[in-house]
């Protein structure tokens, strides 16, 4: 007789550890809208019941929202999709793009910045360029975009990977040099 009711101890004991446990444990999830990527948010819940208590209080309803688990894979994809709308919301054939020349090795590396002027204010998209290339920015040099010797201008063949990777037209932007 007291070996059960031990056990019944032990039992009432790890259920209650297991329901606490699973009760803090919370997952990060990415609240995306269908109809524009840009408008997103990422937010810790318990579950997905809790996200969509969540997108019911805080957001327009009249909007479609996706719920999915914030894994890096997710991420990288939505930083992606997010980069190549904002550059295509933003650009119209014939615009131009600056390239800023930050620093030049005597091997031939340079380390570069792009630019662009809307309504008489510069902007910078080499954060974008970044995102849509899967390429790190240089922490050692301002967060450059770092470009191997080329026998060719590195900062035209920037701009024309971009265009060509955004748009399919490697010469839907101007390039000019600052």
């Amino acid at each position: 007789m007291l070996d059960y009711i031990m056990g019944y101890y032990r039992f009432l004991y790890m259920s209650n550890i297991k329901n606490n446990t699973t009760e803090s444990e919370t997952m990060t999830y990415l609240i995306t809208n269908n109809k524009d990527i840009r408008d997103h948010f990422e937010k810790d819940f318990s579950n997905t019941s809790d996200a969509r208590h969540w997108i019911t209080n805080h957001l327009d309803l009249s909007k479609e929202w996706t719920i999915t688990k914030a894994t890096n894979k997710v991420k990288k994809k939505l930083d992606f999709d997010c980069a190549i709308e904002h550059m295509k919301r933003t650009f119209n054939k014939g615009d131009t793009i600056f390239t800023q020349l930050y620093k030049r090795t005597p091997n031939g590396t340079i380390y570069i910045y792009l630019r662009y002027i809307k309504d008489n204010r510069p902007y910078q998209c080499t954060y974008h360029y970044s995102k849509i290339f899967d390429h790190k920015l240089d922490e050692n040099n301002c967060y450059t975009i770092k470009r191997g010797f080329g026998n060719m201008d590195m900062g035209f063949q920037t701009v024309y990977e971009l265009c060509r990777k955004i748009w399919d037209d490697g010469y839907y932007l101007k390039h000019e040099w600052l």
